[in-house]
C-alpha cells in the first residue's frame, strides 16, 4: 500500500517538474507540399521543447505520439475541406484543384502552439474518353468526334489528342473529324499525354453506303400477248452498283401490266409508262421508262 501511495507522489512530482521546467518552444509541419486531387500524403506534426537547466532542447514527432488528456493534445484542420481534408493523425486527401491552409495546434500541459502549411492540390490526368458523333456513318459523310480528358478532381475537358483509324480504306480522321470511304467497320483510337500520363480511348465506327440513284434496263417495247423483263440497278454513294428488286408500277393496265419480277405484259396497242421504286439505307429512289406495246 506504501509503495503504490509513493508511485503516485512520484508521478505527480514528476509531472509538476515536467510542466514547470519543459518549455514549448514552437510547433512545425513537416511532409510534402502538393498532393494530386483524390491522393493523399501524410503531414508530420512536431514539436521542439527547451529545457532550461541544461540549455537542452531536443524534436519529438507529436503528431504520432499517444494523447494523454491534461497532459498533451494535438488537432488538425483545413482552412477549405472543399479543396482538401486532414484527419485526425495527419493524412492529407485532396478534392480538388486549389490551395488550402492546413493547421496543426498541439498542447503540452498548458502551452499550446500551432503551424501552418499551404498544401497544393493538383489536378492528375487520369482517363481518356471519345464523345460526340455517332456510331455509323455514310459513305461520303463525316462525323465529328471529341477527345474528353478526365482527371482525378472528377473534372472534364475537351483536349487536342492525336487520331488514327485502324483502315483508311474505310474512313479517314482528322482532328476527330471521321470521314466514310467505302462500306465496312473501323476503330478510330485517339492518344493523348498529359503530365507525363499517356491515356488512349477507340470506338468502333460502321460505315454504311448510301442510295444514290436508280436506273432500269432492258426493251422498250413489247407485243401485245407478249412478255419483257426489265432489271433496275442501284448505284450507291462508294460508286458500286448491283443489281436490286424493286417495286414495280403500270400506268396503264390495259395498255401493259407489270409483275414484281418486272416482267411487263403486252394487254393492248399503246404507251404505259412503267415505274420501278427502291429504298435502301433510309433513302427512296424511283425511276420510269416508257413501254410501246405494239
Amino acid at each position: 500500500m506504501r509503495w503504490g501511495l509513493l508511485a503516485v507522489v512520484c508521478s505527480l512530482f514528476l509531472n509538476a517538474w515536467a510542466s514547470a521546467d519543459v518549455k514549448l518552444v514552437k510547433v512545425f509541419i513537416t511532409g510534402k507540399s502538393s498532393v494530386a486531387a483524390g491522393k493523399k500524403i501524410n503531414l508530420i506534426g512536431s514539436a521542439e521543447y527547451y529545457y532550461p537547466p541544461d540549455k537542452d532542447r531536443w524534436t519529438s514527432q507529436t503528431s504520432r505520439e499517444t494523447n494523454y488528456p491534461g497532459k498533451f493534445e494535438s488537432k488538425w484542420s483545413s482552412s477549405n475541406k472543399s479543396i482538401a481534408t486532414v484527419s485526425s493523425s495527419g493524412v492529407v486527401t485532396g478534392k480538388k484543384a486549389g490551395t488550402v491552409t492546413i493547421k496543426y495546434t498541439y498542447r503540452h500541459y498548458n502551452e499550446t502552439k500551432s503551424a501552418s502549411k499551404k498544401i497544393t492540390v493538383t489536378k492528375e490526368f487520369s482517363g481518356l474518353s471519345i464523345s460526340g458523333g455517332d456510331k455509323k456513318v455514310l459513305v461520303g459523310k463525316s462525323l465529328t468526334f471529341n477527345a474528353v480528358a478526365k482527371y482525378t478532381d472528377g473534372s472534364t475537358a475537351k483536349v487536342k489528342a492525336a487520331w488514327s483509324t485502324s483502315d483508311k480504306k474505310i474512313a479517314t480522321v482528322s482532328s476527330g473529324k471521321v470521314t466514310g470511304k467505302k462500306a465496312g467497320t473501323v476503330t478510330i483510337t485517339v492518344s493523348y499525354k498529359e503530365g507525363g500520363v499517356t491515356k488512349k480511348a477507340s470506338k468502333k465506327i460502321t460505315v454504311a453506303k448510301q442510295l444514290k440513284s436508280l436506273t432500269v434496263s432492258g426493251a422498250k417495247s413489247v407485243a401485245v400477248g407478249k412478255g419483257v423483263t426489265l432489271s433496275s440497278k442501284a448505284k450507291y454513294t462508294d460508286d458500286s452498283e448491283a443489281l436490286v428488286v424493286s417495286t414495280w408500277s403500270t400506268s396503264n393496265k390495259a395498255v401493259a401490266t407489270v409483275n414484281a419480277a418486272g416482267v411487263v405484259t403486252g394487254k393492248k396497242a399503246g404507251t404505259a409508262t412503267i415505274k420501278a421504286t427502291y429504298s435502301y439505307g433510309g433513302v427512296t429512289k424511283s425511276v420510269t421508262c416508257k413501254i410501246t406495246v405494239k
